[in-house]
């Protein structure tokens, strides 16, 4: 069984970052894999560098600002190989990253998709191990996550320093409901699995991974590689977590109920946690439009959501000018 990957590293205008990940994606591949630079309509010069520096090395495409979104579904469509892998333009990959992953799949093809845990170098420097549950997620005991541990035998990889690591399958999706597992940089699934054609949602640029990852949850098998694999960096300059509050959980609940919320069977069995979790998340985005004054879309929200949780209900009641009063306390008493 072959297993060669097709790499896609999307980029806007990150000329001065993203040599750190090519290099790190050549390094862990081999011949027969591929790396597709998509570039989502960069003005600094970012194409002239990489058809320069690396132009028999990658395949490099460019087109008009689209979103981070549609420039994956542009590498997903020009991939020539089967296994797909997503890389950030400003992380960054050990050298057995796909070695690895390589392994977990030639030894079960059922396999769907696998990914692993990461480290994180923050702006101070400080290099941190494991961030994976730094999340935040509610579960975090992956025997209760996934079903099935399994002891996977690395000593032939190079990079390194065990002979196995532990390796978690089975599926993810109930748990992807509760929050979202995965890191895109560490994600690698196998396409040929799956029996449609398998993209991002066009034009939803927050949370459109963990939308993603959750379909293929829904798809197939899961394996979790209790390994870091990739590196996080933070630098100064834009990033896609760079959104208001409001938006944030506007896309969060966009992804509930589009991936759980449409989905019978699952909620045939798990309606009660579904709408639990909804409930949760529908009170964070009230409460952050009643912080940020956007009184009218809190009400909006309190009548389209109030049914679900006591607490929802409660709010639903209350005039938003005791809201609006409290927080100019609140806001004077800080003073």
């Amino acid at each position: 069984m072959s297993v060669n990957f097709s790499t896609i590293i999307t980029t806007y205008n990150r000329k001065h970052l993203i040599s750190r990940s090519i290099d790190s994606a050549l390094a862990a591949g081999n011949e027969h894999d591929e790396i597709i630079i998509v570039d989502d309509g960069s003005s600094d010069g970012t194409g002239d560098f990489l058809q320069e520096t690396y132009a028999d090395k990658i395949t490099y495409i460019y087109q008009a600002n689209a979103g981070l979104s549609t420039a994956r579904n542009t590498g997903i469509k020009q991939a020539n190989n089967p296994y797909i892998v997503f890389f950030d333009d400003d992380d960054e990959w050990f050298s057995f990253k796909l070695a690895l992953q390589r392994k977990a799949f030639e030894q079960d093809p059922e396999l769907l998709f696998c990914f692993t845990d990461f480290s994180v170098v923050k702006r101070s420097g400080d290099f941190v191990k494991h961030y994976l549950f730094h999340w935040g997620q509610p579960l975090q005991d992956w025997r209760r996550i996934l079903q099935e541990k399994q002891s996977l035998s690395v000593n032939d990889i190079d990079g390194l320093d065990v002979d196995s690591i532990d390796a978690y399958c089975g599926d993810l999706y109930y748990a992807q409901m509760l929050d979202d597992y995965i890191l895109p940089s560490t994600l690698a699934y196998n396409r040929a699995l799956l029996k449609e054609d398998f993209l991002y949602v066009d034009g939803f640029d927050r949370h459109q991974s963990w939308l993603f990852s959750s379909g293929l949850a829904r798809r197939g098998k899961a394996c979790y590689l209790d390994i870091d694999t990739t590196i996080q960096h933070a630098h100064e300059g834009y990033r896609l977590t760079d959104v208001t509050e409001i938006f944030n959980y506007e896309a969060k609940m966009f992804v509930l109920e589009s991936e759980w919320g449409k989905n019978n069977k699952f909620l045939e069995k798990h309606g009660e946690m579904f709408n639990e979790r909804l409930a949760l998340e529908a009170f964070r985005l009230i409460k952050a439009c009643i912080v940020y004054g956007e009184y009218e879309k809190a009400k909006q929200y309190v009548s389209k959501y109030g049914h679900l949780s006591t607490k929802l209900q409660v709010i639903k009641y209350i005039p938003m000018w005791v809201f609006s009063t409290a927080l100019s306390v609140k806001r004077l008493l800080k003073r």
